[in-house]
């Protein structure tokens, strides 16, 4: 009787633990992972780990409207303000050098695949729905989805993919204390199986909070940062 109380109290925690976890996550990272059959605190701990940005609020978020070129990671204020930096880093830099949105979407390697311009790995859904399908595909070889989280990031292995699963890992453990977040205030859109095309339009973006940013002095030199002064802090 008392390993049963202890089963049944070990099973009660960790169905607490996971119950947490679960609502830490914004329900836009939760459909979309259920779409295409991905663990969403794995997906969201991927976003965490590429775009995550320091919000008013002093909580860590990933953050939509990131670049990474060459190694050198840019957070802007809009979509509109990222997606002219990037119109301007592809004419000078190899496209598989450029990371682009929340889950930092290779636009060299998957943006032909699935983008119909290179600006559209900034709209929300879209990044996170590629995302998804190649972490799938990862598991799909891998069968452990931590593993497969190290083949999204260096699809090679080695020393990358071990640093990547190890940021990784660190990210899952966070969730498991993280309070309940609010759902993303991303683009309102049509359902993504009635989207014939990955077009992203005007109408879409979400709202500027320009004038509520204030630049912040990078604190590293591969890191230019954009810092959300004032905007309920826990939306994106």
């Amino acid at each position: 009787m008392a390993k049963t109380r202890l089963l049944m109290l070990y099973c009660g925690c960790f169905a607490l633990f996971s119950l947490q976890a679960h609502a830490a996550i914004p329900q836009a990272y939760q459909e979309i992972a259920a779409q295409q059959n991905v663990p969403a605190k794995m997906l969201f701990a991927i976003s965490l780990n590429e775009s995550g940005t320091k919000l008013a609020s002093k909580k860590v978020l990933p953050w939509p409207w990131t670049l990474n070129v060459a190694g050198k990671s840019y957070f802007y204020p809009t979509r509109e303000a990222a997606c002219s930096a990037l119109q301007d880093f592809v004419k000078r830099f190899p496209l598989k050098n450029i990371d682009v949105g929340l889950a930092q979407v290779n636009i060299g390697w998957n943006g032909k695949r699935f983008f119909s311009n290179h600006c559209d790995g900034f709209e929300p859904f879209e990044n996170l729905r590629v995302a998804s399908i190649i972490l799938k595909t990862c598991y799909n070889t891998h069968k452990d989805w931590v593993n497969a989280a190290g083949c999204y990031h260096h699809p090679k292995g080695g020393a990358p993919a071990k640093r990547y699963k190890a940021g990784i890992r660190a990210k899952l453990a966070r969730i498991e204390k993280m309070s309940p977040q609010p759902s993303p205030s991303f683009p309102k859109t049509k359902p993504l199986e009635a989207r014939p095309t990955l077009v992203f339009s005007a109408q879409t973006a979400l709202e500027e909070p320009t004038a509520n940013f204030n630049w912040v002095t990078p604190t590293e030199k591969a890191l230019l940062w954009v810092e959300p002064a004032d905007i309920n802090g826990d939306r994106l």
